[in-house]
């Protein structure tokens, strides 16, 4: 996957249909940006498109434009506090990229 900094980020994460519908009530996700050396890039506003199926995520940043060029990764931490359990998503690898393009 590639992404141009400065464009926004858009990005819609669907969890496995084996996965029953309503299994992550009540959990709370969070994302973060960061490059391969683990410096954080941004932290991606994250929520559930549906609180009561939990089987779809959206995460978007309007401005990327201070993002770093080069490889990064983030995933999903799905977090519930009674009784505490944490859960993260796979980690999803993609490429900042400069974009051509420019005002």
């Amino acid at each position: 996957m590639e992404h141009k900094r400065g464009a926004t980020f858009d990005y819609v994460v669907i969890l496995p249909d084996w996965l029953e519908s309503g299994t992550f009530v009540g959990f709370v996700p969070t994302c973060q940006l960061r490059d391969f050396a683990g410096r954080l890039i941004a932290a991606v506003p994250v929520e559930w498109i549906d609180p009561l199926t939990t089987m779809s995520l959206a995460l978007q940043v309007e401005d990327t434009s201070n993002w770093r060029i080069g490889p990064a990764v983030f995933d999903i931490s799905l977090r519930r506090e009674d009784p505490v359990a944490v859960i993260p998503t796979s980690t999803l690898l993609f490429n900042i990229v400069e974009k051509v393009t420019r005002p």
